[in-house]
């Protein structure tokens, strides 16, 4: 099928507010993704500050660790700590079996209801077979 071009001009015009996105779109759509000019630097701009960002958090020993790490283990907040650690693990744990149990609820029964149609199924087959050779 022919690819019918979109007009629009390269150049933002000022009462339209949207000009330079339909102006990308335009070149987006006649397979020219090359980046502007006024793209690169930005662009340049953002990676420097992220690998700056990246380098002073790895260089930071005190932010890749807790207050367990480099506190004193036998103090209250250290133990506060732990039973906090503690009790947050029993919520998501007994909230993540209780999900698990209902499922497997969900399974049993399914599986007890099919046993039930089953066995439901065979007593008619077999009174539907007695009384055919009754008659």
């Amino acid at each position: 099928p022919a690819v019918v071009p979109l007009i629009v001009d390269e150049e933002p015009a000022l009462h339209e507010p949207h000009g330079f996105l339909v102006g990308r779109l335009h070149r987006r759509v006649n397979g020219h993704e090359e980046a502007e000019r006024s793209e690169l630097p930005l662009m340049q701009r953002l990676t420097t500050f992220l690998a700056v960002c990246f380098l002073a958090v790895a260089q930071s020993p005190s932010l890749m660790a807790c207050a367990t790490c480099y506190g004193q283990s036998d103090s209250k907040l250290a133990e506060g700590m732990n039973w906090g650690i503690l009790t947050l693990m029993v919520v998501v744990y007994g909230v993540l079996m209780g999900i698990a149990g209902f499922f497997g609820y969900i399974i049993y029964r399914s599986h007890r209801l099919s046993l039930a149609a089953e066995a439901q199924e065979s007593a008619q087959e077999t009174s539907e077979s007695s009384a055919d050779t009754t008659h």
